[in-house]
């Protein structure tokens, strides 16, 4: 029996498609970006500011997947 108090999910296509944008780009930058670094001077700075910048990609992925749950 379905609640009537339940509400709906719905879903915002663009906030979706942004956060997996985000992931992917934090992807492309452990995968792709910072091997090309690898054996020069400055190898450490890169990755010390690649790990920063993920950091900031996954949160800004899980607020975009947040903003895409809509109740209604």
């Amino acid at each position: 029996m379905v609640n009537k108090e339940m509400k709906k999910l719905q879903f915002n296509i663009s906030y979706l498609i942004s956060s997996i944008c985000s992931l992917v780009l934090a992807g492309y930058l452990w995968l792709v970006f910072l091997p090309a670094y690898e054996f020069t001077a400055a190898y450490e700075f890169a990755k010390r500011l690649i790990s920063v910048l993920t950091v900031l990609l996954v949160l800004a992925a899980g607020i975009q997947f947040f903003l895409a749950i809509k109740r209604k």
